[in-house]
């Protein structure tokens, strides 16, 4: 279904066996636009296993670009509506930099990856988000 500029759409797949996640809001926009997330793992420096820190470091970043995703070893990093790639780099960048330097406050490396190769996702803490509980507990 083509979205109106300016109004309102939801994202909200087919229920599976009645376990329904709420559905996600969107704005369209009246040209073509992008934006990215980055999901960037928090790395120990010393065990090169993952830190569950994004809490701590998350205090010292602008809540408006950086997010807790559901495990605490992962900040989501977001640019705003951009034009063309060349926007989302000049958005993006100063961002990382500000979290790489944070991130060294706390010991604490980056890496963008799908999944961790040491790790159990069992063994890290959820972010205490009400969709990311209901999302565990579906």
């Amino acid at each position: 279904m083509p979205a109106i500029p300016g109004e309102e759409t939801m994202l909200d797949p087919p229920a599976r066996n009645e376990n329904k996640l709420s559905p996600i809001r969107f704005r369209s926009s009246p040209a073509h636009t992008l934006g990215v997330e980055m999901e960037i793992s928090l790395i120990d420096k010393l065990t090169r296993g993952l830190a569950p820190k994004a809490g701590e470091i998350l205090k010292d970043l602008d809540p408006a670009w950086a997010k807790p995703e559901l495990f605490q070893t992962i900040i989501e990093v977001i640019t705003g509506v951009c034009d063309d790639t060349t926007a989302v780099r000049q958005d993006l960048l100063p961002k990382l930099k500000r979290l790489q330097e944070v991130a060294a406050k706390h010991e604490v490396g980056l890496t963008c990856t799908g999944t961790h190769p040491m790790a159990q996702w069992h063994e890290y803490p959820i972010t205490d988000d009400p969709r990311y509980l209901e999302l565990v507990e579906k």
